[in-house]
């Protein structure tokens, strides 16, 4: 059953307004201000990514690369909308520098897929280092969501990412 409720334009305006706060807060207070800085790995780079019930980190926190890249966009997102914007920035950078100087395949070009915690290159289970869905779509991410923090890409990652046929994603240099 579909209900429909009428109301004139100063009624929807408060209540869009209403659930705009509502919303504000579950996001700020209620998530983002216990995520970050709790999901930064200040000791080994970039952010946890497994936690217990309680908040706890848990498990080898490998790191992959399209977790990491949400972390990226998500602190760069909220950088835009929330008081503590700088800190999220920060936060942010801290992503991207952790994606440029590790997870970065220098040789080859790309993203590995996946890192231990350290940053060590884990095989991906056909045995291969990089993935390439997730390469172009993290590109993407980053770009859109670290502004200011990266430019534009490399020639060699522009090559390689060409070869692996056209994206209509924005493509960074390091």
């Amino acid at each position: 059953m579909v209900q429909m409720v009428v109301c004139d334009a100063s009624q929807t305006d408060h209540k869009r307004i209403a659930l705009a706060e509502k919303l504000r807060h579950a996001l700020g207070p209620q998530l983002l201000e216990i995520w970050y800085p709790l999901a930064v790995d200040s000791a080994h780079g970039v952010y946890l990514s497994d936690f217990s019930y309680n908040w706890k980190p848990d498990g080898k926190q490998e790191k992959m690369i399209v977790t990491q890249a949400r972390h990226v966009w998500t602190a760069s997102k909220a950088s835009q909308f929330f008081a503590k914007g700088e800190s999220y920035e920060q936060v942010a950078a801290h992503g991207v520098t952790f994606l440029r100087d590790v997870m970065w395949d220098r040789t080859h070009g790309g993203f590995f897929n996946l890192v231990d915690r350290e940053g060590q290159v884990l095989l991906n289970s056909d045995g291969g280092t990089t993935s390439a869905g997730a390469i172009t779509w993290d590109l993407g991410t980053i770009a859109a969501g670290a502004s200011g923090s990266v430019t534009t890409m490399s020639p060699s990652s522009q090559r390689w990412n060409s070869r692996r046929g056209p994206t209509s994603l924005p493509i960074p240099r390091f």
